[in-house]
């Protein structure tokens, strides 16, 4: 997982020891929350925890929110607040600031609050940059026209919030098998062995994977700036479900956790917002075919996979 502060003309620029971690990203999410920005006249230096007071509106109201945080500096430096708009804590040389800094966001998350806003974001795209795996998510986002879209109007419409890209990294397929020795009805013979042999012969491509993530996610948050999938996936002439059926999969599971950088996703399609949200499909008539997954309720019911929802 990764997340990247989105904020001024330094856009989407790492550091080198973070560049290698960048550019095996190809899920990215764009979203929104209320920007957050310290108060001078609280702030406090104190090499045993700093204190001071983070300032956002929520409907143009303004929230404060103390906090009190570990930041070390490097020896013989304080900390001082940033020039206006205050967005940054910066370690300071004497009366000279130097380029180390803390910023809003970082010690939003990683502090006690009454509330959650601050860790809360607003899913509103979904986006996957792949082509012929030599581009990542970065080199996408650099010319990307949805995302000036979403900057040019947050800074018209909502400023007191701010866009934050989370960048995902999603892993090959894993194979599980299972053995029913009740069902008749089951494919057997050598029938069965050439479908189990395709599976591990022909697997899922990455730029496949990372196709399915994106289709999934965006049908489970159905982003506010997404069009394709947002209302259609799954359905069988997809061409991003081709090699699905091909390999006859049952049903499609998209999983995307948060808890390790202490912020929660949400969207007005999701139930709620929390750190590991699963969007779970089913490819056939359930009526027809049991998914692998499938589960069963109390009262013996099959019971749907299509239904989601965020764990807190």
């Amino acid at each position: 997982d990764w997340s990247s502060d989105v904020c001024s003309s330094d856009l989407l620029k790492a550091r080198p020891e973070e560049q290698a971690a960048l550019d095996e990203c190809h899920i990215y999410l764009i979203c929104r929350r209320p920007v957050a920005s310290f108060d001078p006249a609280t702030f406090k230096f104190d090499p045993q925890g700093s204190t001071g007071h983070l300032v956002y509106r929520v409907g143009g109201e303004e929230r404060r929110h103390a906090f009190r945080a570990m930041i070390l500096p490097p020896p013989e430096h304080t900390i001082v607040v940033g020039p206006y708009p205050h967005r940054m804590l910066m370690a300071a040389d004497g009366a000279e600031p130097t380029d180390i800094h803390w910023p809003a966001w970082f010690i939003a998350i990683g502090s006690e609050q009454e509330d959650d806003i601050l860790r809360d974001l607003e899913v509103l795209y979904v986006g996957q940059a792949f082509g012929d795996g030599s581009r990542t998510a970065i080199d996408r986002l650099r010319s990307h026209a949805t995302l000036q879209k979403i900057l040019a109007e947050n800074a018209a419409n909502r400023p007191d919030d701010e866009i934050i890209l989370l960048l995902f990294k999603y892993e090959g397929p894993s194979l599980f098998t299972s053995m029913d020795g009740i069902n008749k009805d089951g494919i057997r013979g050598e029938e069965d062995h050439e479908h189990f042999m395709s599976l591990i012969d022909k697997p899922l491509s990455e730029k496949q994977v990372v196709s399915l993530a994106e289709a999934g996610l965006i049908r489970y948050f159905a982003p506010e700036y997404n069009e394709i999938y947002k209302s259609s996936f799954p359905a069988e002439d997809q061409k991003v479900l081709n090699d699905c059926y091909r390999l006859d999969f049952a049903g499609l599971i998209v999983e995307i956790d948060t808890e390790d950088v202490h912020l929660r996703l949400g969207s007005p399609a999701t139930p709620g917002k929390g750190v590991h949200h699963i969007a779970k499909f089913d490819l056939h008539d359930p009526e027809l075919r049991r998914s692998f997954f499938s589960m069963v309720d109390e009262k013996g019911r099959y019971a749907l996979m299509n239904q989601s929802g965020p764990t807190y």
